[in-house]
């Protein structure tokens, strides 16, 4: 497991002082499931114990996984049903990322789809980390990553099912593109969810310039592209998540103006990604209003928005149906 392992779980998930897992009790919890598919030999009162069957093998071998499996008894379970067993364990609650000085953390949630502007649980809980003055309930909220401490087999399978069936959410553009940087590429390819927010730097030069100036172009230039993370964030998104598939992003330029034009210059980056079955995209500004704000013409930015979601649509989904929303 070696360096993978540390980059996946020391500085991406983990969280070093989680307890061990006991896999006996684990296999209690899940035993209605799988009695119902597997012949189970059982005495009253016993911790539930699988019936081992391993033809074809010599029997050498067949001794050595017999130890193996008696050592790690979720092993004696078939595939599915240890995929079940995992996805049991860390449950369907998204995972907020959050950053601070390129140092991250990770706490789980307790919704399965939040917002990409979502703060229910990563601002209180990372002004309260990064300070270290977390309490025991915050340290019990965050990902638990023990099961992956059992052995190798168990660590590919359970980090695999872990990065595949859950989304995650960043509180910042740049928390991904270090939490990238901080994961296996497999890993990376795994994920299927996530939710991201893009906060547009303000102009120093200039007053908030509409669509319709000539200007225009130099300020959305300015305020999108003078932050290297935002094109790194959408190559990464582009050429190391292929199995990216639900997608939530919002662009923040409350106070501010963002075109809608299918012209525009910064929408380009996001179609490097393709292959989605499911795109919700979020423009807050002035002409289009934001949380608890009310647009200049709210009418022209959501007809403006209807065409380039249809726009990016064809660009970013698959072949197949496809879910759109802004």
């Amino acid at each position: 497991m070696g360096e993978e392992r540390v980059g996946d779980l020391r500085y991406g998930l983990g969280t070093l002082d989680t307890p061990g897992l006991n896999a006996k009790g684990l296999i209690k919890e899940v035993w209605e499931f799988v009695s119902q598919r597997l012949t189970i030999n059982r005495k009253a009162g016993d911790t539930p114990s699988l019936a081992l069957r391993l033809p074809g093998l010599p029997s050498r071998r067949r001794r050595e996984s017999r130890e193996q499996l008696s050592r790690f008894p979720l092993l004696s379970l078939p595939p599915e049903i240890r995929e079940e067993v995992y996805r049991f364990y860390f449950g369907p609650e998204a995972i907020h990322l959050a950053s601070d000085q390129g140092r991250i953390t990770s706490y789980r949630c307790k919704q399965t789809d939040p917002s990409p502007v979502s703060d229910c649980c990563t601002r209180p809980y990372c002004i309260a980390y990064f300070q270290a003055a977390a309490s025991e309930n915050d340290r019990n909220s965050r990902v638990n990553t023990a099961l992956l401490y059992t052995c190798r087999q168990i660590y590919r399978e359970a980090s695999a099912m872990l990065y595949r069936s859950v989304i995650f959410q960043t509180n910042a553009m740049v928390t991904w593109v270090l939490f990238a940087g901080m994961i296996s590429p497999g890993h990376l390819a795994m994920v299927k969810g996530l939710r991201a927010c893009w906060i547009a730097l303000p102009c120093l030069t200039m007053a908030p310039i509409p669509p319709n100036d000539p200007r225009y172009p130099e300020y959305e230039h300015y305020t999108v592209f003078m932050d290297g993370h935002f094109r790194e964030f959408w190559e990464i998104l582009g050429s190391r998540m292929s199995g990216l598939q639900d997608l939530g992003f919002v662009m923040d330029y409350t106070g501010q103006f963002l075109s809608r034009a299918v012209t525009a210059e910064w929408h380009r980056q996001l179609t490097k990604v393709t292959g989605l079955k499911r795109l919700d995209l979020q423009i807050w500004d002035t002409f289009g209003g934001a949380q608890w704000q009310t647009g200049r013409d709210e009418a022209k930015a959501a007809a403006e928005m209807e065409v380039l979601m249809e726009y990016l649509k064809k660009r970013m989904c698959s072949r197949a149906r496809c879910e759109v929303s802004s």
